[in-house]
């Protein structure tokens, strides 16, 4: 798997085709090579193809989403791992199987669900557990939610990974409103479970996740506010100044408009659900990193946390002794 190769490895793998770009040689007069992205179910790497132009394969041959078979040595460039492809050839549906490409999260479906269920008993006010039941009582919008994935390649990309990531937060929230009484734990509960809903919409999955032509062109936040407009709206009596409060979680989410987020938060509940958004986004990306490194030393530089990490080694009773640790990506 892509998270075992070390450098001088050789390689002989089914690997899914996520990205495909030519480029030239520095010396013009070898024309061009070619710039992938390949990946599996443990992740991602970058590969070259130099001799790309006398294999007859053209850049249309190579979709996102099509499954190779190559042959490569892993190599170090820039402290990051790369392959150098040797040969690489389309493979048939019937030489691998889905589930090597897409990852799933460690928590099963009816883990998920009791896990939504326990915040959701919890949930006083009539009105917002008559929304979430406008959605979670639609079993084929359930099965979605509890299916997607929470991001394209960053934190909670995998299957299930967005009612993962969404209970995660609900739990943070609800527990730090036990703290302060000035705090409405019941619009935290939604904003828990429901911050993340346009993503639904925002990625597609083949063998891979990407991001949705309605992701791209829209984004999840605009999607998430829009559906809950719409599903609250069909509940007779639902409060406008209620809908106000939801829609602002929502649409304050990400803390700032740079960040994607129209409005920035405005309420108390709004504070705390964007820093329990970066808390639990930015400790899935530190797992997956420290992970990669054994949770021993420093990691490679890490995009989103413009920064490389020094991780030690975690004594092997807490590692055991922590439930619902999530899975690899």
């Amino acid at each position: 798997m892509i998270k075992d190769y070390t450098a001088q490895d050789t390689i002989s793998d089914y690997l899914v085709i996520c990205e495909t770009n030519s480029r030239d040689f520095k010396d013009p007069s070898k024309g061009k090579f070619l710039s992938l992205e390949l990946g599996d179910s443990t992740g991602r790497i970058r590969a070259n193809w130099w001799e790309w132009q006398r294999s007859g394969i053209e850049i249309k041959d190579m979709a996102t989403g099509k499954v190779a078979y190559v042959e490569a040595k892993v190599e170090e460039f820039r402290g990051k791992r790369q392959l150098i492809l040797s040969s690489l050839r389309l493979a048939k549906d019937s030489e691998y199987s889905p589930d090597q490409f897409l990852p799933r999260s460690s928590f099963s479906e009816n883990e998920l669900k009791e896990r939504i269920r326990a915040l959701y008993v919890q949930i006083k006010d009539e009105n917002i557990r008559k929304l979430i039941d406008v959605f979670f009582g639609d079993t084929e919008l359930f099965a979605r939610y509890l299916l997607a994935p929470a991001a394209e390649r960053n934190h909670h990309a995998y299957l299930g990974g967005l009612a993962e990531h969404s209970c995660n937060v609900a739990e943070i929230v609800l527990s730090l409103s036990e703290r302060y009484s000035f705090l409405d734990s019941d619009l935290l509960i939604f904003g828990g479970l429901f911050h993340d809903f346009g993503k639904i919409e925002s990625y597609k999955v083949s063998n891979f996740i990407e991001r949705s032509d309605d992701g791209m062109l829209l984004d999840h936040i605009a999607i998430g506010d829009a559906e809950i407009t719409a599903r609250a709206k069909r509940i007779d009596g639902f409060p406008p100044e209620l809908l106000t409060k939801i829609r602002h979680l929502i649409l304050s989410h990400h803390g700032q408009r740079e960040y994607g987020s129209p409005v920035v938060p405005k309420m108390p509940e709004a504070f705390l659900l964007n820093y329990a958004d970066e808390i639990d986004s930015r400790l899935e990306i530190l797992r997956r990193e420290g992970e990669s490194v054994d949770f021993s030393g420093w990691s490679d530089y890490i995009r989103p946390l413009q920064r490389s990490l020094f991780f030690h080694k975690k004594p092997k009773e807490n590692v055991e002794a922590s439930p619902g640790d999530p899975g690899d990506e």
